[in-house]
């Protein structure tokens, strides 16, 4: 799950994820920075014959 913000994420967890029944710990991994890497279009790269 992406957070807006260290606020959201904790909000987040503990007024949603924590009260699923049968969740007893949650771990927390924070990135600094993400990037997308995604197929790129390859329609794109033909050329009008």
């Amino acid at each position: 799950m992406i957070c807006r913000a260290n606020n959201h994420l904790l909000q987040v967890i503990n007024e949603r994820i924590s009260k699923i029944e049968g969740v007893y710990q949650t771990k927390t991994d924070m990135y600094f920075k993400m990037l997308k890497y995604a197929q790129p279009d390859l329609d794109l790269l033909r050329t009008n014959e």
